[in-house]
């Protein structure tokens, strides 16, 4: 609500010129056709910016829109906004992991090529294995942003299911892998168009990079053991370990033109995607359908950590029919499961709270604390922190940590939950969220 403050010298000047008009006091200026007076027209007259008929029982003045040099007080800066939020993750934490995972991916691709010419040299082969950690690290931050051509088509706005061409672990199926290998069909040109997500991209790569063993993964009764097609054909070691090499090769070319695809879709360069999230314009139907996006690709701490990660391992989830399913849990063979993990919540942490190199910026927490959730954002840094701890405990080995010390691997899963409990129930309601289809129903 506008309230005029007029100078004396202002007045003074209006009763020499014998207008008679009632003055403005308070509230909005009277319409020259209303009961009680009429006021004379403006000579230059300016809109009301706000046109609302209740008058503001706050006394302090706006500025005064007829420039009549009265005094003026300063509305007050505006609060975060949802698309401050969207524009901190778009352009600061989403597009620039992208762009920092491709770059891995570059050298990871360079470093197999040169394992694959040699495959003997150990030298080599651990360069690679030294590539692909620091990719895979690097992809676990951007795991919780599954973001329109990042996400799975038909579940995401504009999704293209770049994740999965990159990383679709759990899917990966070690067998059909290991047939790959057999039948060389990944020899063909465009074999990698064609190809199920589940032999290829990062996690089938930690198989071939990290298999030592002369056997494959598939049960006896699969024809490439029934039949003795493996023993035909990798009669010994170097032979296989150079088609695991070859095949390694193919896979992070398919990783590093998936990442290329990825960082040209959101740049402006390119398709614009991040501009697109950062502002929830098209494909989104505004800012609160965007963030609604982002919530559900955070949702990953969820059905992927909590769940997949540790949920499974420990029998407690779906997926594992047994007390315990330690071959659940994930990069098993690299020994690199606790370090994603960490990588996992350090993302988002980031995406919650806006976070940059440790500089915290508009976040969940900040549109929390506008609607009274102050508390809810303070508990779940406090959870989070909690898990942090919870999982560094696990030690750098899973497998080891199930059997050794489980009640470990269930005190993290139990932090998780405390993250998640908040995530799903008071972030949800406080924001008025949308859960995603894959968390309807869940009652965890």
């Amino acid at each position: 609500m506008i309230r005029y403050v007029i100078p004396l010298i202002a007045l003074v000047g209006l009763l020499a010129s014998g207008c008679d008009s009632a003055l403005p006091t308070g509230g909005s200026t009277p319409d020259s056709g209303s009961m009680g007076g009429t006021m004379s027209p403006d000579p230059d007259p300016q809109p009301d910016p706000d046109p609302a008929p209740n008058p503001d029982p706050d006394p302090d003045p706006d500025p005064d829109p007829m420039g009549m040099g009265g005094a003026v007080v300063p509305e007050p800066e505006p609060g975060i906004q949802i698309t401050d939020v969207l524009s901190r993750i778009a352009n600061d934490l989403v597009l620039p992991t992208f762009v920092r995972f491709a770059e891995k991916a570059a050298v990871l691709e360079t470093t197999t090529d040169e394992w694959a010419a040699a495959p003997m040299d150990a030298t080599l082969r651990e360069a690679a294995r030294t590539a692909w950690i620091e990719a895979v690290y690097t992809w676990q931050h951007a795991e919780l942003m599954q973001l329109g051509p990042a996400g799975a088509d038909g579940k995401r706005i504009e999704g293209d299911d770049l994740r999965d061409r990159i990383y679709s672990w759990p899917e990966t199926r070690m067998c059909r892998i290991d047939q790959s290998l057999l039948s060389a069909e990944f020899r063909e040109a465009d074999w990698l168009d064609g190809a199920l997500f589940e032999v290829q991209g990062l996690d089938a790569m930690e198989y071939l990079l990290y298999a030592e063993q002369a056997q494959n993964s598939c049960p006896a009764a699969v024809r490439i053991n029934r039949d003795g097609l493996w023993e035909d054909e990798f009669s010994d070691m170097p032979s296989l370990t150079a088609r695991r090499a070859e095949l390694s090769a193919v896979l992070a070319g398919g990783v590093r033109e998936a990442a290329t695809e990825l960082v040209t879709a959101f740049s402006v360069d390119g398709g614009n995607f991040a501009g697109a999230l950062a502002n929830g314009t098209e494909p989104y139907e505004g800012a609160k359908n965007a963030l609604n996006e982002v919530y559900a690709a955070l949702f990953y701490v969820d059905k992927l950590i909590k769940d997949a990660k540790l949920g499974r391992p420990l029998g407690i989830a779906e997926g594992c029919d047994d007390d315990r399913c330690p071959e659940a849990f994930e990069s098993r063979h690299s020994g690199r499961g606790a370090a994603h993990l960490l990588a996992n919540l350090d993302s988002f942490e980031a995406m919650f709270f806006g976070t940059v190199d440790g500089v915290a910026g508009p976040g969940f927490d900040d549109l929390l604390e506008a609607k009274d959730g102050a508390a809810v954002a303070a508990r779940m840094a406090q959870n989070i922190a909690a898990a942090r701890t919870a999982i560094e405990a696990l030690g750098d080995n899973l497998g080891t940590a199930l059997t050794e010390t489980p009640e470990n691997v269930e005190s993290a899963h139990s932090a998780i939950k405390s993250v998640t409990d908040d995530f799903k129930g008071d972030v949800v309601t406080i924001l008025d969220l949308e859960v995603p289809r894959e968390g309807s129903g869940d009652s965890d």
